[in-house]
């Protein structure tokens, strides 16, 4: 059977070893049949407030059958995640259990990615999103009959005894947890994971999805930065260069996010070893996040380890993004729903005026340009929903919102900066 989804881009990667693109072409072997549907449980509260839900199918090869604990193994992984993030479109993820002819990779899993369009208002333009990303800050399915992401679990492992399928987390020491090997393929499947891929040797990196002049970053691109802060982004985009080179193989890789700012990415000098061309970038640190709560996001996963859980440093990072978990503070608790605040404003501490507030069409934000404000946010108050981002200048003090097109209600406007997240109520009226 053979589905091609013209508007997506498969973006391909392994876990431990390989990185790899491929085109919008996916096919699959007449061989393959859907084996289960599952229904993954919800703890109450989650069954109250959900809006969506998680669904998954099983495709099975007849040469290498789903042992049943792996698929115990796979609705465990599947319920953490549905009970942490909020969905209000469903995601489709397809897993599979096949063989991949070597004892390295762990799984493999490939994300569709979309560009953003143009009249989206809640994605950074000229930039690839995970499409089951898009569906959230959209409120559109833009998946439409196919699956937003696929992870496959190599057999081989299996069939030598070095796979533990338990639930429990007491991992053998002589064999590797799948939970926490799919909790990683899902949080780089959902976008935490780095377009930077290598040809060949060491010199020869680049980075971006597409081909040519069309090529842009991903998202997870554009929080990457270094010690003397500068930024993935910064380099030319599918061009080599020895800059590039020596910026992902530095060792000095931060995360600069509004949320998650400083966690230290892996990023290896040396890249002799070819499970080290793909992991860079994409994983944590192994010396700072080994034993922690983070631990499932870094570089290697090691005999006898397991994480079952999301540490603060890789929830944040999702969020950074635009994931949003269950329990995130709303605007509503940042400032005022009074409206009697709904009025110009101005903060002599941090110099911010929102101006004019009430307001139909646009409004004018200024600020003291002390705050080397980044990013500029307006949020539904009513849902707190990122309706409209816009990415600014380092050494800009004002910008202006076109509201054109957004319904009248109650808004936030928020400023991101290095040091604070600046908020302020506004009325957009009819």
């Amino acid at each position: 059977m053979l589905r091609v989804l013209t508007a997506l881009t498969l973006f391909l990667f392994a876990s431990d070893f390989l990185t790899a693109q491929s085109t919008i072409l996916w096919s699959e072997s007449d061989a393959s049949e859907i084996i289960s549907d599952i229904s993954i449980p919800y703890t109450k509260e989650i069954q109250q407030r959900r809006t969506a839900e998680i669904e998954i199918c099983l495709t099975e090869n007849q040469d290498t059958p789903w042992p049943a604990k792996a698929v115990e193994a796979v609705t465990r992984v599947v319920e953490v995640w549905l009970n942490e993030i909020e969905i209000s479109v469903p995601l489709h993820i397809d897993f599979r259990y096949e063989s991949m002819g070597n004892l390295d990779v762990l799984t493999r899993q490939g994300a569709f990615m979309m560009k953003t369009k143009e009249d989206a208002i809640s994605m950074r333009q000229e930039t690839y999103y995970p499409v089951s990303l898009a569906n959230q800050l959209e409120g559109k399915d833009f998946s439409g009959t196919g699956y937003d992401l696929t992870i496959i679990i190599n057999s081989d492992l299996g069939d030598a005894g070095l796979w533990y399928f338990g639930l429990d987390a007491e991992t053998p020491t002589d064999q590797y947890d799948l939970v926490s090997a799919l909790m990683k393929s899902m949080a780089q499947g959902l976008g935490l994971s780095s377009s930077v891929f290598m040809s060949g040797t060491p010199d020869r990196i680049k980075y971006g999805i597409g081909s040519g002049s069309r090529a842009r970053p991903a998202i997870y691109d554009h929080y990457i930065q270094n010690y003397n802060g500068d930024r993935l982004t910064d380099f030319d985009i599918m061009t080599f260069s020895e800059g590039l080179s020596e910026f992902v193989r530095s060792d000095e890789i931060l995360w600069n996010g509004a949320k998650a700012s400083g966690a230290k990415l892996h990023a290896p000098r040396h890249f002799e070893q070819e499970r080290d061309r793909s992991v860079s970038i994409s994983s944590l640190d192994e010396l700072v996040y080994n034993d922690t709560e983070d631990a499932f996001m870094t570089a290697h996963l090691r005999l006898g380890e397991a994480v079952h859980a999301f540490g603060d440093v890789t929830k944040d990072m999702l969020r950074d993004i635009g994931w949003r978990f269950y329990g995130d503070i709303g605007l509503q608790d940042e400032i005022s729903n009074d409206d009697n605040a709904l009025r110009p404003q101005d903060d002599h501490e941090i110099g911010l005026q929102v101006f004019p507030n009430p307001t139909h069409e646009r409004v004018n934000i200024d600020w003291n340009d002390k705050h080397a404000v980044s990013e500029v946010q307006l949020i539904d108050m009513s849902t707190g929903r990122l309706i409209l981002t816009q990415m600014l200048d380092a050494q800009a003090d004002r910008t202006q919102l076109d509201l054109q097109g957004i319904s009248a209600g109650k808004y936030a406007v928020r400023l991101i900066s290095s040091d604070a997240a600046l908020p302020q109520q506004i009325l957009i009226k009819e």
